[in-house]
């Protein structure tokens, strides 16, 4: 069981790096074919985040596995 949430903590830690590095360099990710809504793949883990910058910094409008259909 110690292993399963190590690797839970890990891939937490790195979704969370990678929020924070698109808050700082908000245009960072690649458009989607919504021309507005933007996507970064969280790397080693197959997760994608789809987010929108504002004013204010981004807005994260989900997170998937890289496994299922895209949006």
């Amino acid at each position: 069981m110690l292993v399963r949430r190590r690797g839970a903590d890990n891939v937490k830690q790195r979704l969370q790096a990678v929020i924070s590095l698109l808050a700082d360099h908000p245009n960072s990710g690649r458009l989607t074919n919504k021309g507005y809504i933007r996507r970064a793949v969280v790397r080693p883990y197959p997760y994608v985040i789809f987010y929108r910058p504002d004013a204010t910094g981004i807005v994260i409008l989900g997170a998937r596995h890289a496994a299922r259909r895209p949006l």
